[in-house]
């Protein structure tokens, strides 16, 4: 399977939206509404609408409104709409059962009902931090699926967040969660402290979204022996080798990618962009390979400790490199990096923490950090570096929410 074929099973989509914290209620809709019609433009083209739950997103912006509606399996129509002319940001939701004989229970409404909300706050950071849901009619199905998706009820109404909506990213794609893993305490290899055994490493792809600034789509795959020459010229690069210092022969790094696959803790990735535009094309546009990333269990990584922070047995940690000259700048790491951090969270929900260790002289990467949400919590001296030791909270994360 390519990697652009196994990607199209996720279609989160996410926008940055024009207004500022001072614009008033009204501009603040209108943003919001051209945000979400960017947004989920994407859908009509992508051959992932036809999921096998019958899900099908379509979104419209007319006068002064803006409506996103989902028709799904067992006859169901789920229907939102904000009227952004409102002097409050609220959102009218309808479902119709277009089969009398059927019957829409809760679980038959929650995907539906987040893929026709998401595209209101998909703007991140710009989009309202939450809005409030009205219902016309009692509906014990939306009433369930909003109770599942973290809504508060105002009686009669309720209020959806942005943070909520992010963490429950997974619900936009078309596969199905795999349960937690069990927590089974293992010591270290040298019995100086316990961890917990690991999860089997997924393969293919882990992440995808639309970035809708670069008009392209960012996925996270997991790396197979068949990247050791994008490992290998990447490694090469001088600029890469100033702070990796992983330079060296093509056997070098075929022990490397091998030591990276085999350790149970650490989980190599390769990040690639899709042009949304080429989708309109051709049906399998070319993808442009552009970083290595590793995503590690943290607690294994640095032995219990990393500095003078002590490592909790879900906290986890990345590395990155931008190996494409073709793919760097802020703009793409807009793009890349609150996706990895994204992933960590995502991936585990017992992760609370995300730690990251850049050379204490790589400043730029350093500011990059810090823009996401990490915070500088000390030094380590690591064995090719004096790190600057910095994490994120996931709850920090989801209400800066840094898409």
């Amino acid at each position: 399977m390519s990697r652009l074929r196994s990607a199209l099973a996720f279609i989160p989509a996410t926008s940055r939206l024009a207004a500022g914290s001072g614009a008033s209620a009204r501009q603040a809709q209108a943003s919001v509404a051209s945000g979400a019609a960017r947004a989920v433009s994407h859908y009509a083209a992508l051959p992932a609408q036809a999921d096998p739950s019958g899900l099908y997103i379509n979104f419209k912006r007319a006068g002064r409104f803006a409506s996103a509606a989902a028709s799904f399996k067992p006859g169901g129509l789920l229907h939102t709409q904000l009227n952004f002319d409102d002097k409050v940001s609220q959102i009218v939701v309808r479902l119709s059962q277009l089969d009398p004989e059927s019957h829409i229970s809760s679980a038959d409404a929650l995907r539906p009902l987040y893929n026709a909300l998401f595209p209101y706050f998909a703007g991140g950071r710009t989009a309202p931090e939450s809005i409030e849901i009205e219902l016309p009619l009692p509906s014990a199905a939306l009433h369930g699926a909003l109770m599942k998706l973290g809504a508060e009820e105002l009686h009669p109404n309720y209020r959806i967040t942005r943070a909520a909506l992010f963490q429950l990213f997974q619900l936009a794609t078309t596969s199905t969660a795999a349960p937690i893993f069990p927590y089974i305490p293992k010591n270290s290899h040298d019995s100086s402290f316990t961890h917990p055994l690991r999860p089997p490493k997924p393969t293919g792809t882990v992440y995808s979204r639309r970035v809708p600034h670069l008009d392209a789509f960012f996925k996270l795959e997991t790396c197979t022996p068949n990247d050791i020459g994008l490992i290998h010229r990447w490694m090469n690069e001088p600029r890469v080798n100033e702070f990796w210092k992983e330079q060296g022969t093509w056997e070098a790094h075929e022990s490397f990618l091998a030591s990276r696959l085999d350790a149970p803790h650490v989980l190599p990735l390769v990040g690639s962009y899709i042009d949304v535009r080429s989708y309109n094309n051709v049906a399998f546009p070319p993808e442009e390979e552009a970083l290595y990333a590793e995503v590690y269990w943290a607690k294994e990584a640095f032995g219990g400790k990393l500095g003078q922070e002590e490592l909790s047995d879900y906290d986890r940690g990345i590395h990155a490199l931008v190996g494409s000259n073709a793919h760097r700048g802020p703009h793409r790491v807009r793009a890349w990096l609150p996706s990895l951090v994204h992933y960590c969270f995502l991936d585990d929900p017992r992760t609370q923490r995300v730690v990251v260790e850049p050379n204490e002289l790589n400043t730029k990467m350093i500011d990059y950090f810090a823009s996401v949400g990490f915070v500088k919590k000390g030094t380590a001296q690591l064995a090719n570096k004096t790190a600057c030791v910095m994490t994120v909270d996931r709850n920090e994360f989801y209400k800066l929410c840094p898409f």
